[in-house]
Order: structure tokens, then C-alpha cells, then sequence
């Protein structure tokens, strides 16, 4: 039974091969694949317990093979045995030190843990891991290489923009530790504006094409999620969390104030921007978005005026909410708006999102709820966050059960807004 490793990680298809797995393990019961097909799709479909009974016996079948390491540690992370889902990554480490499967994950696990000379390290390997890597361009410039030509180098974009949020903070630092003598940079038109406006180090700010065509010269390119390895980032102090770097347009900030000031609804109550989930095709969008009516807690209070952060696609307002929850999505038309609108509030709730990083790097106040097997930028998902020090951080109890942090996000509102 041959399937291949991508759809290892795409649960609709699993779901097929499932009766083929099962009818193979009675005819083949010492093959170790079938062992771990099984545990991928009992993965997916959260029995974790028989996940972890069929990845253990394909790794007794076959104890030397680094890949099935991979996948026990996947089971035991959504189990919330982390301490041992790093110990599985680290002995299929030592087994086998070309795995990009496995080298990819231990880098994620080594990240949130504060690890970050190995972590950043490896987690280059997601150029080889990850399916649909965008950029194949060349020469890909890479700590110690020397700078040829004029000293040009195209610093591009990849992964969400909570991502290339949270990298920004580095971009300033190019030209005087690296050495290049223009920094040309290239976003995704979402985030033009905002780049424009942060251009210390920068030469030149241009939007992404569609067919990827890069309309400038350069000699060397780099991605900004290798920022950390190349600038040799090795502690959380180096994050420098308490300083904001992104700075929102005063006018577009006095303009939601003048709007929501005119409203009775909103005037002199808590202005709260609500984000309740995040794009639908990220990968673990499942778990880290919330619903709408989760949040029900949060408007108990009638000094609170919730503001939707959600651009497409909202939810339908349960009517006991329709008083209190504003949309604003309209008025969202990019970065430089949505800073503006995030800076007019008194505070921010959200999930996992974009919304997160982009108020964490102005010094906004967040209340970040985090899922119970929370991604490696946020640690433990506990207290507050490393890299923006305005980031409080609560995650759930149980697997999928937003109600114990969002009454504790209510508590501290209540106490701290």
C-alpha cells in the first residue's frame, strides 16, 4: 500500500484510505507504514490514544527509522505531553540529521522552547518541508556567505502576515550588521502602506507580483523569516518585546475616534476590537479560531462595545450581541486602517491571527487566546508573550473549550481596562 508522504497531512484524503489501511494491517500486520498511515488518520480525526497505540508499534517494528519519530511527536503535542513530543523529535534527531519532516518539526519544538541557535538553524529545512514553497530564486544570500556585486539584496515575504510582522522588527538591522548597501523589499500589497511608512534600512518598498517577477537588480535574495538566523538571534531579549516598532497614522486614528464619538452606542464605554478567528485556510484554523458566540461572556458587561476585527465573511451576530458588536470591516481596507482602527480602542481580544502580532508590535494591549496545543511563536502559551510585552496570553484548559479563557480574558478587562 503505497501513499504518499504529502497526503499524510490532508484529512479528507485520509479519510479514503482508511478501509484500505485497515484491510492491508490483516494482510501485512508487521509493516510499519501501515502502522503509521493509521496513526495520521487517527490523528485527524483526534483518537489520540489509538494514534498513539498504532505510531508506538510502527516505531517498534522499526525503531531506527527518524520519520515515525515525527509523527509520535505530533500525537503527543495535541495530547498536551509536550516535554515527551520533544524528546521523540530529539531521538529521531540523533537517528537521522537529513529528515526534512523531522528536522522542520524539532526546529518548531526547539523555537518554543527558547532554543533559538539550533531552532533557527533547522528551521530552514521548512524550504524543503513545506509543500508549495514559493521562492526559487538565486543566489539565496545565508549567514558567512560574502556579498558579490553592488551589494543588493531583495528581502522577500513568505508565510501569514503575523508572521512578517513579527519579523519587521529586524529589518532595520540589514544594512548595519550584514553589510548590504540596498535593501530592496518586497510585501504583499495588504501591507505596502505600512511598509512604506517603516523604511529605516529600506531603499525600496514594491508590492508582490502574481507571477512572482521581481522588477529590480539585486545579487543576493533572502527570506525575512531567515532575519533571526542570519543576524544570529540566540534570546528572547533580543526580541527587544518592549519597544513598539509599529507606528499607526495619528490622522486615520483620530478619524475612527471622531466616528465612533458620534455614536451613542459607543461613546464613553470600552472600546474592545474583537477578532474571533483567522483565515479559513490556514492549516490549524480549526483549532485556533473561536465562534462568535463564545464570546457572549464579553458582553455581559454593558460598558463594553465590541468592535469586529474579522474582514471577510462575519459570522451572524446572535441578537442578545447586535448592540454591542459593531462591524468595521468595511473601514479595514489595509494595514495602515487597521492600525488606525486597533489604535482607537482600549483594547484588543483576539485569537492566534494577524490581528495579534500587528497590535503587539504597536504596544496595544491584547488579550490573546491561545488553543490548547498553541503554535511555537507563543512559548507556553502562559502570561506574557516574549516578543510583544503589551501580549497577554490565555489558552485553553481542554482541547476546543474556549470558555475558560475567555472568562479570564472578562476578568482581566474588568480589572485592568
Amino acid at each position: 500500500m503505497f501513499i504518499p508522504i504529502s497526503d499524510l497531512h490532508k484529512p479528507e484524503v485520509l479519510a479514503h484510505y482508511k478501509p484500505h489501511a485497515e484491510r492491508a494491517l490483516m494482510e501485512t500486520p508487521n509493516n510499519p507504514d501501515i502502522y503509521i498511515v493509521l496513526a495520521c488518520i487517527y490523528l485527524h480525526e483526534q483518537e489520540y490514544e489509538k494514534a498513539l497505540g498504532f505510531a508506538k508499534q510502527a516505531i517498534g517494528f522499526r525503531p531506527d527509522y527518524a520519520g515515525h519519530y515525527v509523527t509520535l511527536a505530533g500525537i503527543l503535542g495535541n495530547m498536551g505531553r509536550f516535554e515527551e513530543a520533544g524528546e521523540a523529535l530529539e531521538k529521531g534527531f540523533l537517528l537521522g540529521k537529513n529528515v526534512p519532516s523531522l528536522n522542520w518539526n524539532y526546529s518548531l519544538w526547539l523555537l518554543q522552547h527558547g532554543h533559538f541557535q539550533l531552532g533557527w538553524d533547522l528551521y530552514r529545512w521548512r524550504k524543503v518541508q513545506l509543500t508549495g514553497f514559493r521562492r526559487t530564486l538565486d543566489p539565496e544570500w545565508k549567514k558567512g556567505d560574502p556579498i558579490k556585486g553592488f551589494g543588493r539584496l531583495l528581502l522577500w515575504c513568505e508565510q501569514g502576515y503575523g508572521d512578517i510582522i513579527m519579523m519587521l522588527r529586524f529589518v532595520k538591522y540589514i544594512k548595519q550588521y550584514l553589510g548590504f548597501k540596498e535593501v530592496h523589499f518586497e510585501v504583499p500589497a495588504e501591507l505596502y502602506t505600512l511598509a512604506c511608512r517603516h523604511t529605516e534600512g529600506i531603499d525600496s518598498v514594491y508590492i508582490v507580483r502574481a507571477d512572482l517577477h521581481t522588477p529590480i537588480e539585486f545579487d543576493h535574495h533572502m527570506s525575512i523569516m531567515d532575519l533571526p538566523y542570519n543576524l544570529g538571534i540566540i534570546s528572547e531579549e533580543e526580541f527587544n518585546g518592549n519597544s513598539p516598532y509599529i507606528i499607526p497614522r495619528q490622522d486615520v486614528i483620530d478619524e475612527w475616534k471622531n466616528c465612533f464619538e458620534k455614536d451613542p452606542e459607543v461613546n464613553g464605554k470600552k472600546r474592545i476590537g474583537l477578532c474571533w478567528r483567522g483565515s479559513p485556510g490556514h492549516v490549524n484554523d480549526k483549532n485556533r479560531s473561536a465562534k462568535l458566540q463564545d464570546f457572549h461572556p464579553l458582553v455581559k458587561d454593558q460598558n463594553n462595545v465590541l468592535f469586529a476585527l474579522v474582514k471577510e465573511g462575519q459570522d451572524d451576530v446572535p441578537k442578545e450581541m447586535e448592540s454591542r458588536l459593531k462591524n468595521i470591516s468595511g473601514g479595514l481596507i489595509n494595514a495602515d486602517y487597521t492600525t488606525g482602527a486597533i489604535g482607537a480602542m482600549d483594547c484588543i481580544v483576539t485569537v492566534d491571527t494577524f490581528v495579534a502580532h500587528l497590535a503587539g508590535a504597536m504596544g496595544k494591549k491584547v488579550y490573546l487566546l491561545l488553543p490548547f496545543a498553541q503554535e511555537w511563536r507563543w512559548k507556553d502559551g502562559i502570561g506574557t508573550s516574549y516578543l510583544y510585552n503589551t501580549v497577554e496570553m490565555f489558552k485553553q484548559v481542554d482541547p476546543g473549550d474556549w470558555s475558560t479563557p475567555i472568562r479570564k480574558v472578562c476578568e482581566a478587562i474588568a480589572k485592568n481596562v
